[in-house]
């Protein structure tokens, strides 16, 4: 985004950064993508190893395109105000309060026949005044800065100019004041005189004519300057205000202006007007808001912004002191401001960015004196508070190699990995830390240098603790030998890839066993790709992608072998771009995953088991329930009996299916001989009430589990009584084809067709009291004996069990 004439500038700074290890500080203009070009400064500098390699480039950009247009702005009115000097007709220069020419006109120059340049610098009185003048000239001067003249400020006497020749010159003075009220230059208007005193020009008509142009000059100068002003009478009123002032303030004429009162409308602060009017000089910021001025009345202005202002409030005075008037200047610094807050915005921005960076930073003054540091260093080197550490002197840090503070207090940046031992700063008694041991530190030091003569004004510090990678290193270092048998033996795969095209080009035995190959060299013989081992030939610009944006990847991926099996993989990747290659551990996890379904299974199988005991002892408990209350409402104690039987089967029932459960299994493995018809009549007896009428056919024996079986019909009977609500219940017997269908109905309640798909489903239930597994049990049972159960679509509710014969 470099404007592309400044392009070969900025490179030639880079490039020097780079190959001369000059650290750059330039000013260059950006296109925005909207096409807006911008100027910005930029700062940067480029880090290198020991070997002089290049690190990393770090470095600052800063908009500045508001300033560029404010320097653009103050260089335009100076030189209108310069083409206006040019254009008087008399001498005009401005002294020092030594005497030194600091501004001349053309007319000047031309009267003492040099340029510009071979006045600018010289002291007026030593270059130009002749010597028998000198004296007499230098202690005018001198009364005109102790404020001695209270006459008419005026002299004449003899001047060099080109050639030796000397003119004789009447001089007008007046002294220019700063904003304490101290003399800071003095204005001289000065003509020639003929030097026989004759010719057109007398003494008294020159200094009317000298009058008449310094009032010219004066008033020019009001009407052309760039800032705004005011002038208000004794009484605060306006008088006459410049065309400046005019679009300051949103006016089209003076008469707009005047009558605007100093002290009511002007909302200055009181401070201010109170000095004033004691005669003192107040310079101060201002927000004039247009909205609020329009709304009270104050005056009619074409603008409804906020303005910030540089204002000059100064009193007008007579000889003797009586104030006789008030002179307002006023710049607008609205952009300055804005520029300002956006500066200050930054710097809490890179403030933050100090503070939180997880890389150590320390700033140090230029004698070496900690001055901040950040929070990561304060961990780092184990102090509780910045106070802590403040004080610390970096050259008497015996950690820091000698060579290293040679070069910073020769203004270099160095960079180096280096041992800090925190047993030499108990030793020494640098500072409190809650640190011990030794660490291994990547560090960066540099020199600050800033400032218009850029003068070492401290140095910066960046630190990252790099023991884990250092320790890591040292021992592959001295384990190389080992690490190849460890690499070419390891019981997990290990290997290389190629980022371009996914071509393996370095692994392990292990890798290479893993996908049904003898060894790595047939892989790496055969030229084979790792994308062709992913079972999705999408997983690799997936993981390619994702690499480019993290570095460093952990995950699982199914892959397929040589032979066509499929396995579970766990990958840990990182990407080396500069490289060019993918490094990666691989670990089979197939049997992990294996083990992951087949717990989720037993523990699905298990919250079935649970919810189905669950089921049928409520329904159990609740039969239980109902004899127990016709013992009590009859006083026939004959249904104890059957309350016996159900208890005997009830712990038969926990029994046989706690066994079953332990075993993995639904249902026996070795089916018994089951006479159903006793069976069915059994469970009948204990589930249907005897307000319901109950019929069955003779039902024959069959092979099942006895136990599971009668579930199947306690949960069919339960719930035909609980949500049909019939007068009768009816068990019924048919052959179809080579299988008994036996079907179960009732004439209570119609099922509705909109629920009829949802019958089976575990957990689905039209009571506020169910649980919804009634039906998913019997369900669960019939398919785990190979037989069949559904709804018929019959008007009256049955379903059909068919069991082969």
């Amino acid at each position: 985004s470099v404007h592309p004439d400044d392009r070969e500038f900025v490179k030639e700074a880079v490039n020097a950064a780079i190959h001369d290890r000059i650290p750059y500080s330039i000013n260059h203009r950006i296109v925005r993508p909207d096409g807006s070009v911008r100027f910005v400064h930029e700062e940067g500098e480029v880090t290198f190893d020991e070997d002089g390699k290049a690190l990393r480039m770090i470095g600052t950009v800063q908009d500045i395109t508001e300033h560029k247009q404010q320097e653009a702005l103050l260089r335009e009115e100076r030189d209108k105000a310069q083409r206006y000097l040019d254009l008087a007709g008399t001498m005009i220069l401005a002294l020092d309060t030594s005497f030194n020419v600091t501004l001349i006109n053309r007319k000047g120059c031309e009267l003492l026949g040099c340029e510009d340049n071979d006045v600018l610098g010289k002291n007026w009185v030593e270059s130009f005044v002749a010597k028998e003048y000198q004296k007499d000239a230098e202690e005018h001067l001198k009364a005109i800065l102790r404020g001695d003249i209270h006459d008419e400020p005026y002299c004449n006497f003899q001047i060099t100019i080109s050639g030796g020749i000397q003119r004789k010159i009447l001089c007008y003075d007046t002294a220019l004041h700063d904003d304490e009220g101290k003399v800071s230059a003095i204005l001289c208007s000065a003509q020639i005189v003929n030097n026989e005193g004759e010719g057109i020009d007398s003494s008294s008509i020159l200094l009317d004519k000298l009058h008449n142009e310094r009032e010219e000059w004066w008033q020019g100068v009001f009407e052309h300057a760039p800032g705004a002003i005011g002038i208000f009478n004794a009484e605060g009123l306006l008088i006459d205000g410049n065309p400046a002032a005019l679009e300051m303030l949103g006016v089209k004429t003076k008469e707009d202006l005047l009558g605007l009162n100093l002290f009511k409308n002007s909302r200055l602060p009181e401070v201010v007007l109170k000095n004033v009017k004691n005669g003192e000089v107040s310079r101060f910021k201002y927000k004039w808001d247009f909205k609020y001025v329009i709304e009270r009345g104050i005056l009619e202005s074409s603008r409804t912004d906020i303005v910030f202002m540089d204002v000059v409030l100064s009193p007008l005075q007579s000889s003797v002191g009586e104030p006789i008037g008030y002179v307002l200047h006023a710049n607008d610094i609205t952009d300055r401001e804005r520029t300002e807050a956006a500066l200050r915005a930054n710097e809490e921005k890179f403030r933050t960015i100090f503070e939180e960076s997880p890389i150590c930073i320390q700033l140090f003054d230029s004698n070496g004196v900690l001055v901040r540091a950040n929070k990561a260093s304060l961990d780092l080197f184990g102090h509780k508070s910045l106070e802590e550490a403040v004080g610390l002197n970096l050259f008497d840090d015996p950690n820091i190699p000698v060579f290293v503070k040679e070069q910073l207090r020769q203004g270099n940046q160095t960079t180096l990995q280096t041992r800090f031992d925190f047993s030499k700063i108990q030793v020494h008694d640098l500072y409190k830390t809650s640190k011990s041991g030794v660490m291994h530190l990547d560090c960066v030091f540099s020199p600050l240098h800033y400032g218009k003569k850029r003068n070492l004004q401290g140095f910066i510090i960046h630190v990252q603790d790099i023991t884990d990678r250092y320790l890591a290193e040292q021992a592959l270092m001295e384990s190389r030998e080992s690490y190849k048998e460890l690499y070419n033996n390891a019981l997990i795969g290990l290997f290389r890839v190629r980022i371009s095209d996914g071509m393996i080009l370095e692994c392990n035995n292990q890798f290479a066993r893993s996908f049904n190959y003898d060894n790595r060299m047939e892989i790496i013989d055969s030229s084979c790709f790792f994308k062709d081992f992913l079972s999705s030939s999408q997983d690799w610009n997936r993981l390619k992608s994702t690499l480019n944006e993290v570095q460093n990847l952990v995950i699982e991926l199914p892959v397929v072998t040589k032979n066509n099996k499929q396995l579970w993989m766990r990958f840990s990747l990182r990407l080396w771009q500069e490289k060019g290659y993918i490094e990666g551990v691989m670990s089979d996890i197939t049997q992990q995953k294996h083990a992951l379904e087949m717990l989720g299974k037993q523990k699905e199988e298990l919250s079935e088991f649970a919810h189905s005991m669950s089921h049928d002892l409520k329904n159990i408990f609740h039969n239980m329930l109902g004899f127990i209350e016709l013992v009590e409402d009859e006083n026939d104690f004959s249904h104890l009996r059957r309350l016996r039987q159900m208890l005997k089967g009830t712990g038969e029932l926990l029994d046989h299916s706690v066994a079953l459960a332990d075993a993995g299994l639904i249902v026996e493995e070795d089916l018994t001989d089951i006479d159903l018809d006793a069976l069915v009549r059994f469970v009948a007896n204990s589930t249907v009430p005897e307000s319901i009428k109950y019929h069955q056919d003779k039902l024959p024996r069959i092979k099942g589990d006895e136990m599971k079986v009668a579930q199947i019909f306690r949960n069919l009977l339960d719930n035909a009584v609980k949500h049909g609500q019939p007068e009768k219940i009816e068990v019924r017997l048919e052959n179809m084809n080579n299988n008994y269908c036996i079907l179960i109905s009732n004439d209570g309640k119609e099922i509705p067709d909109s629920i009829r798909p949802k019958l089976f489903s575990k957990g689905f239930t039209t009571s506020q009291s169910g649980q919804g597994y009634g039906l998913t049990i019997a369900k669960r049972i019939v398919k785990a004996h190979n037989w069949h159960l559904e709804l018929a679509t019959t008007r009256i509710t049955t379903f059909e069990l068919l069991i082969p014969k």
